[in-house]
This record gives C-alpha cells, structure tokens and sequence, in this order.
C-alpha cells in the first residue's frame, strides 16, 4: 500500500520544464535566493537542510558560500536530487548530500539540523502536519525553520504551523517567515 502522507512525485515532462526554466533564470541570473539566503543567515559550520531542493537553486550556493557547513537536499523527485549531485561534482563541494524522501520519517537523525530551507514547498505538501512534525523532529533545540510558503495563504500557513505547536514566529519580511522551535513548556 503507497504510503499517502508523502508527496507524488512530479510528472517527469513538468519536472523537467520546471529544471529548464531554472536553468535559464541562473543563467540569465533572476530568481537568485540572495536575498532569502541573507534572511535565513546559515552560519558557518551549521547541518542544514534544503527541503523540497529542486534543482539546487538554494543548496549549491550555500554550500559554496558558506564555511564548513553541511547541506542536505531532500526532494521527491529523483531528478532533482541527480541535478544537485551533479551540480555539486561540477562545483568540487563535497560538503552538498541529497535524501529521496519516500516516507516519513525522512532518513535524517533527529536533532542534527540547525536550519531548515523550505522555499515554495509548502504549498504542496497533502500531509503538512506530517511534514512540520519532521521538521521539528530533525531540528535539534535551537534549529530555525526558514519559509516561504509559496502559492498558499500565508495566514493559512501559519495556522498550520501554530497548530503543530513545534514553532514560534521569531521574524517575517512580507511572505518570509523564520521560525524557531516552541520551547517545552510554553503555551
């Protein structure tokens, strides 16, 4: 039985339309996440996590900008996953690994990341309580959740985010929002 809490993958034909358009966007060099990377502030050394990656448009140049850091993509899509390996080869990081997510939760151990990227994602996802409780899982106390939640309500989504109880508002410019973990025993 398909396990109906994690996403569909895209047809590959729109997926990879959606591959092409990015390419002409970097090349061109629109829709460059510098601003999004400057607010989420990844700090050198940190885990962090670029749920629903894409085809790297986020994960490479944090992975090249910033020190010692380690970077995660998850996705869906298989080939996402094979465009940010072959990004990442291209680029020489070895600091950039990738995760198929088939079910949650996803092979991540819990309390190992500092920062989680989910960028015009959230929108998408059937089962967002699931999601959000793997987030906070894989988050360890201090971890922050960096989101914009893409072609969705924003007061839709933070009614799912505050119904998960897991996270607290800490800062929000327009449709970006930065969360940090709900600290045990506070209402």
């Amino acid at each position: 039985m398909r396990d109906l809490t994690v996403p569909k993958p895209t047809a590959s034909r729109l997926y990879r339309a959606m591959l092409l358009q990015y390419r002409v966007q970097e090349r061109l060099h629109l829709g460059v996440p510098g601003r999004q990377l400057e607010r989420a502030a990844p700090q050198p050394g940190e885990t962090i996590v670029d749920w629903g990656c894409g085809p790297g448009r986020v994960t490479i140049p944090i992975a090249k900008h910033v020190p010692g850091s380690k970077l995660v993509a998850v996705d869906v899509e298989k080939a996402a996953l094979q465009a940010v390996r072959e990004k990442a080869a291209r680029e020489g990081l070895d600091n950039v690994y990738t995760v198929l997510l088939q079910s949650h939760p996803v092979a991540i151990p819990t309390g190992s990341v500092d920062l989680v990227l989910l960028l015009d994602t959230f929108h998408s996802v059937k089962d967002k309580a699931g999601l959000l409780s793997d987030i906070g899982r894989v988050l360890k106390s201090t971890g922050r959740l960096f989101m914009d939640p893409g072609h969705m309500d924003q007061a839709k989504v933070l009614d799912h985010v505050y119904d998960s109880g897991l996270f607290c508002l800490a800062d929000a410019w327009g449709r970006e929002m930065l969360f940090v973990k709900e600290e045990e025993g506070t209402v």
